[in-house]
């Protein structure tokens, strides 16, 4: 009887045991695969409008850079990119005079894109990626010459309930404020319901690419 209620226990650990490793090997093939999208660099992604391609089941895809750019800016006729890259010192100070932490994850890089019309600056605009609560936020801020916003649209995301951020309601609060203003969730930006985490992520990006944005282009 006792080798039986021994034999028995082993089975129940041995099926428990197993039940573990097949959630975690669930885990592990589709987690990844929604970090990569922010953390391989924008030229193995295939261009400015180019799809990721490596997305989750509640990915989607909103618009494309060069799509955004030129409705932003219409009568641009030449858009040049530029990747930056953050180190140590620079992450910091990102910190310091932006009052959010960052994630080196995402906040490493960001790549530029200078618009201008017969050799005379319209704006700019920068790609940037934030963590929402089901996963990356993939957008792009449009900044006119003086530094205020121009334009915040979502590119594509991961959000199951938080899909109000995509949409003008909630973007078009960014428009004409610039690094002078709290770019604050409940100070003078209004979250989404549902996703008071993704709003707050996007908020916080917005608001540390303003200073990424003025360290490097304003003294131009």
């Amino acid at each position: 009887v006792k080798l039986r209620h021994n034999f028995r226990f082993k089975l129940l650990w041995l099926r428990g045991l197993c039940a573990v490793v097949i959630a975690a090997a669930g885990y592990l093939a589709v987690y990844p695969l929604a970090l990569l999208q922010c953390v391989l660099p924008s030229q193995l992604k295939g261009g400015w409008g180019a799809d990721i391609g490596i997305q989750s089941a509640y990915a989607e895809m909103v618009s494309t850079i060069d799509e955004v750019i030129r409705q932003v800016f219409p009568k641009a006729d030449s858009i040049e990119s530029t990747v930056h890259r953050l180190d140590f010192k620079m992450l910091f100070s990102l910190q310091k005079e932006s009052g959010i932490e960052v994630d080196p994850a995402f906040d490493s890089q960001y790549r530029f894109f200078t618009v201008a019309q017969n050799g005379q600056t319209l704006g700019y605009a920068a790609e940037h990626t934030v963590l929402g609560k089901w996963g990356p936020i993939h957008y792009l801020l449009s900044i006119k010459p003086d530094g205020t916003i121009a334009d915040v649209s979502v590119l594509d995301y991961q959000e199951r309930r938080g899909r109000p951020i995509s949409k003008s309601r909630f973007t078009r609060q960014f428009i004409g404020k610039s690094i002078a203003d709290p770019l604050k969730v409940q100070t003078d930006i209004k979250g989404v319901t549902g996703a008071s985490i993704s709003s707050k992520g996007i908020t916080d990006g917005i608001r540390k690419t303003l200073h990424v944005f003025n360290a490097l282009y304003t003294d131009r």
